[in-house]
């Protein structure tokens, strides 16, 4: 799989631990949305870091750093409650999990991404938005997209998809 892409930001510590941060206009992705897999990119740059770029550095997390207003810059994420010392950001932050969190996280986000392509692979691309009505109340699509909750819903209960 081929994916492009530019990691706004890399801190790296004397001690070879880096954190990562995506740069927002207004807010970034929560972590419900990188669990859910509506928010891959945070993700796929960890990955890369870790796996691609610098793989002999230990990775403290990542985060959006928000661009405009002046209160919580570095409130979303992925940041491990065991390296905070590298974020400087609250442990009391919905984004800051425990180390087991974190790599479970981590391994699901990245199934999900190789469920994408095997579906993308297969031709499947079912119209089933993952928040519903909150995710087709904002899209700028709706004009021309497929999806109709009763009809959808009506599919699955059919086998259909």
């Amino acid at each position: 799989m081929k994916i492009s892409g530019q990691i706004d930001r890399v801190d790296v510590s004397r001690d070879k631990t880096l954190i990562a941060y995506d740069y927002k206009l207004s807010t970034g992705s929560s972590i419900d949305d990188i669990k859910a897999g509506r928010s891959l990119q945070l993700p796929i740059y960890l990955e890369a870091l870790e796996k691609l770029i610098l793989p002999d550095h230990a990775i403290a997390g990542g985060g959006y750093y928000v661009i405009r207003g002046a209160n919580d810059r570095r409130n979303k994420g992925l940041h491990r409650a065991s390296a905070l010392r590298y974020s400087g950001i609250s442990n009391r932050v919905s984004s800051v999990i425990s180390d087991d969190e974190w790599q479970q996280v981590r391994r699901e986000v990245i199934a999900k991404i190789w469920g994408f392509l095997d579906q993308m692979r297969a031709g499947t691309f079912a119209v089933d938005p993952s928040e519903k009505q909150k995710t087709c109340r904002f899209c700028d699509f709706a004009a021309v997209c497929r999806y109709d909750r009763h009809r959808i819903d009506e599919k699955k209960r059919s086998g259909n998809r």
